[in-house]
């Protein structure tokens, strides 16, 4: 969610400043992402809607998925 709270973070600033957000992503999918629904219209500057602990605690619940029943059976 600080991808948009906080852009610096993630994506180049041009020596005028500016950030070039989601150069990330192809240029032809670019379009796609949702920057209408809330938590993904945050300006920047604002207050992240997660916590750095709750990304983190996301992030260890993924890490334990895996596609292995997919892989077995041949999907």
């Amino acid at each position: 969610m600080r991808r948009d709270t906080d852009p610096r973070l993630w994506y180049p600033v041009s020596r005028h400043g500016g950030v070039t957000k989601f150069d990330d992503l192809p240029p032809r999918w670019r379009g796609n992402v949702d920057v209408i629904d809330r938590p993904l219209t945050l300006s920047e500057g604002a207050q992240p809607v997660w916590s750095d602990a709750q990304i983190d605690d996301v992030t260890a619940f993924l890490q334990t998925l895996s596609d292995r029943d997919a892989q077995a059976s041949g999907r």
